[in-house]
């Protein structure tokens, strides 16, 4: 996706978020770190998946952390696997194999569009 100005306050915004447990001093190493590849890097040729790879290559290089999103993943599948037995159930009363499969696969892509930190992210389920 194409790098729009808008994407980089939310970019800087997200950062935050996964350096949300780091302390004051290393959150503002990193937002000044950060605003500056946003000034060098930002133009409309840069994806906003590249902008973010650099970001997070940032955020990874002074927090000495690969993954700072672990504990929300981490929270994430332990929520999943509450309602899971729920989901497992509704996919497998289908009897035809076709339809079951193409309601696991909803399923699965509703899960694949929560994004963490994503701005105005609003997941709602409701059942059709």
């Amino acid at each position: 996706m194409r790098l729009y100005p808008e994407c980089v306050p939310c970019m800087l915004q997200r950062a935050m978020l996964f350096c949300r447990n780091e302390q004051d001093e290393t959150k503002y190493r990193i937002m000044k770190e950060l605003c500056r590849l946003f000034s060098e890097m930002a133009s409309p040729g840069i994806t906003t998946t590249g902008m973010a790879y650099e970001r997070n290559k940032i955020i990874e290089s002074i927090t000495d952390n690969n993954d700072p999103m672990k504990e929300m993943k981490e929270e994430s599948v332990r929520e999943a696997l509450k309602v899971y037995p729920r989901i497992e159930k509704y996919v497998n009363i289908i009897k035809d194999d076709k339809e079951r499969f193409r309601t696991a696969m909803r399923i699965a892509l509703a899960g694949n569009l929560i994004e963490f930190g994503a701005r105005d992210h609003i997941l709602e389920i409701s059942p059709k």
